[in-house]
């Protein structure tokens, strides 16, 4: 069934300030919300996606820490490629490095704009591959068995990475290091921390968050929420 997000949001948030690892998280209705509230997209939607409120810094968002690190650290590229890859983290650094800045947004109702990332864009990965025309989808591995998804047409964005910078410094464990995948368009859950494989797949394959009753779209500008 459909809920409405703003109810959605209503059950899961309690308070204006949110404790997480002993730092505090404003939830604010002040400026920092609302020098963006008006700001128009290029495409005509609003920068900050109406149930969404400003926060100043990413928040760690839980989930349970992967055991990698930039000396053990491989990535996977399988699936539907000719080239199948392991790329260490001496390697992804050495590719072709792109920055980015974006808004992020998180389906608890939190967003952060104008985020920092350094990382490699995921069409250079999958040109590397050289990925079938059968490869239709995405899938992201992390540590621990967690996985999300996204489609072949949203994974070669020019705004897609791989990453392993946030604000100019190398990306802390709890925000997902040494690597994680970085979808802006999409919920922040999309964008897998502590990743360690990528699969072209001919299928799609939902992920954690999907098989428990998430949408599959993950659209911030969808007002209305599947569970």
């Amino acid at each position: 069934m459909y809920i409405k997000r703003r109810k959605f949001l209503k059950q899961m948030l309690t308070g204006s300030v949110v404790s997480i690892l002993g730092q505090p998280y404003v939830f604010s209705g002040n400026q920092y919300s609302l020098q963006y509230k008006n700001q128009i997209l290029p495409d005509g939607r609003l920068r900050l996606p109406k149930q969404q409120k400003v926060i100043r810094r990413l928040r760690p968002m839980g989930g349970e820490r992967g055991l990698l690190n930039a000396q053990n650290f491989k990535l996977k590229v399988s699936g539907e490629v000719n080239k199948p890859l392991e790329i260490n983290f001496d390697q992804l650094i050495n590719l072709p490095q792109n920055q980015l800045v974006c808004d992020i947004h998180c389906v608890s109702g939190w967003s952060v704009m104008e985020s920092q990332w350094q990382g490699v864009l995921l069409k250079t990965i999958a040109e590397m591959a050289s990925i079938k025309r059968s490869a239709r989808f995405v899938i992201f591995e992390s540590e621990h068995g967690f996985t999300s998804n996204i489609s072949i047409q949203q994974a070669l964005q020019s705004n897609v990475m791989i990453v392993h910078q946030h604000q100019g410094k190398r990306l802390l464990k709890r925000n997902g290091g040494p690597i994680r995948s970085l979808v802006p368009d999409l919920y922040f859950w999309k964008s897998a921390k502590w990743l360690k494989g990528i699969r072209f797949s001919k299928i799609d394959e939902p992920g954690y968050w999907e098989k428990r009753g998430y949408d599959n779209g993950a659209d911030p500008w969808n007002d209305y929420y599947e569970i």
